[in-house]
């Protein structure tokens, strides 16, 4: 039986803005410790995500290939909280889920 207190996901999901222009997730640094941060790219379009930094689509930054690329990271304690997620995506309107759990 699933705990589920402890997957407690909270949404941060949305679409781009303005193509080929890096933005970024807002998720929330209200909690000490984030468990979990998953970014699933549901476009047809590749996108570009970066911690930390701007999102570019060279060296530095993960891709999330089009019709559901992933970036998972669920190592308890080290993923960041106070640093900016970048994502890129050279279409305006293209969407993407992100969820977090804290």
């Amino acid at each position: 039986m699933a705990n589920d207190t402890y997957l407690d996901y909270s949404d941060a999901s949305g679409t781009i803005t303005t193509g080929g222009v890096a933005q970024s997730i807002t998720v929330p640094n209200a909690y000490l410790q984030r468990k979990s941060l998953i970014i699933q790219n549901i476009s047809d379009t590749p996108m570009y995500i970066n911690i930390g930094s701007t999102a570019t689509s060279s060296s530095g930054s993960f891709l999330l290939a089009a019709n559901g690329g992933v970036f998972n990271w669920s190592t308890p304690g080290f993923v960041p909280q106070s640093t900016t997620i970048s994502i890129l995506c050279a279409t305006t309107g293209k969407a993407f889920t992100c969820k977090y759990c804290n």
